[in-house]
């Protein structure tokens, strides 16, 4: 049988790629799910998703950009 052609070095990338989409996650995903999950939810979250969204709760009640931001965001999404 022929060895496979892969060294160790091939794998090198991956912590990278798996950070990057960790960051995408944190950084632009979660953040902007909330409004589609509070349209499709009729406004009112199921506690298992309030307790997802606490920390950006927290960020709209004591951050005033942000909270300038979701005022905005929620108007878009028609749940405002």
């Amino acid at each position: 049988m022929s060895e496979p052609l892969e060294t160790p070095d091939d794998h090198r990338g991956g912590g990278f790629t798996t950070l990057a989409w960790v960051l995408v996650f944190l950084v632009l995903l979660y953040p902007l799910s909330v409004g589609p999950a509070v349209r499709l939810s009729g406004g009112r979250l199921a506690p298992t998703l309030d307790a997802f969204y606490s920390p950006l709760e927290y960020l709209y009640d004591h951050v005033s950009p942000v909270h300038d931001f979701y005022e905005w965001y929620f108007r878009v999404w028609g749940v405002k």
